[in-house]
């Protein structure tokens, strides 16, 4: 049932069928952002819900309208958070180790209190009991990021700590040049270091058969450090192998994936998994072989990742996505 709110109004919808019934607005909606991530996407909040969603069943899709627009889309999961008073009842956004950013998808004219109360009215209008709304690991861009936290004591927001990026729309020459004076002296070590080795090979991957082909490449390379022993690998896990199968069947096609590797003599030292969106790419897995650490591998690759899209794929920005 939708409930007014001034202009605003707002319907909760549940679950799969509910993410369904808003696909093609939520495109729409998806397209007038002033600033578009990957994670404001209907596709991407499809990739999470049916691999890795704990309650698929009990996600929440809040649509916000204006009249017959849809405005803004706030996906909701409940969550138990025990506590010495007994457990709190929270919806948050979609979380996970594997989503290391988050939003809601909100048209940039949208006042922040006007849609946290729309938002709430829908919610009192259902059978959800819930102690606190919480928004998580959102960038400082986010309308969310606008809520009075003294207006609305049952609602929690948390900006992400760092993310950082670096701007590739100039030489790397130049870029190098603001990095420190012992930065780029390790970075001239390994660099000469790596050109000491034999057949040494930088790739991209960014069409979907390329993509296909390089990713167990990618995903090999992951496991076989700590994460790989500890059983935390993406290839230990069949929900995230779906989850980023999922992925490449949603974005690849619009060039929304790619993946890099760098090879010595035939074998890969190191390789990235980035998905791609608003002349930015994010660097979503990083992964390299520990015996090539001398290499400094992990820096050698966005090194070269940096060169190779500067001027070549109309991308301005890798954003680290963690620190």
């Amino acid at each position: 049932m939708a409930t007014a709110n001034g202009e605003l109004s707002a319907e909760v919808l549940r679950g799969p069928e509910g993410l369904d019934a808003l696909r093609e607005p939520w495109g729409g909606l998806v397209a007038e952002l002033a600033v578009r991530r990957y994670f404001h996407s209907w596709d991407w909040c499809h990739c999470w819900l049916h691999a890795l969603a704990e309650q698929p069943a009990e996600v929440c899709f809040i649509a916000v309208r204006r009249g017959a627009q849809l405005v803004a889309v706030v996906p909701l999961q409940p969550r138990l958070r025990p506590g010495p008073l007994g457990a709190a009842r929270v919806l948050e956004l979609p979380a996970h180790g594997h989503l290391p950013l988050a939003d809601i998808a909100c048209h940039p004219d949208v006042d922040p209190r006007s849609l946290v109360g729309a938002v709430t009215a829908a919610l009192a209008r259902t059978s959800i009991a819930w102690d606190l709304l919480e928004f998580e690991i959102l960038l400082d861009e986010s309308v969310v990021a606008g809520i009075d936290r003294r207006a609305w004591p049952r609602v929690r927001r948390d900006l992400v700590k760092t993310c950082d990026h670096i701007a590739c729309d100039r030489p790397w020459e130049d870029y190098a040049a603001t990095l420190s004076t012992n930065f780029r002296s390790n970075l001239n070590k390994a660099r000469n270091k790596l050109a000491r080795e034999p057949a040494v090979e930088f790739e991209i991957a960014h069409e979907p058969g390329a993509i296909q082909a390089m990713l167990p490449d990618i995903l090999q390379i992951e496991a076989s450090g700590w994460k790989g022993t500890a059983g935390t690998a993406i290839l230990n896990d069949p929900r995230l192998m779906d989850f980023y199968s999922r992925q490449i069947a949603a974005f690849a096609s619009r060039g929304g994936v790619m993946l890099s590797r760098l090879r010595v003599d035939g074998h890969t030292i190191s390789g990235e998994y980035c998905m791609v969106d608003s002349q930015t790419l994010y660097v979503i897995k990083l992964a390299y072989d520990e015996n090539a650490a001398r290499l400094a591998p992990g820096n050698a690759l966005l090194e070269r990742m940096f060169r190779s899209i500067h001027g070549q794929y109309g991308l301005r920005y890798i954003n680290l996505v963690g620190s």
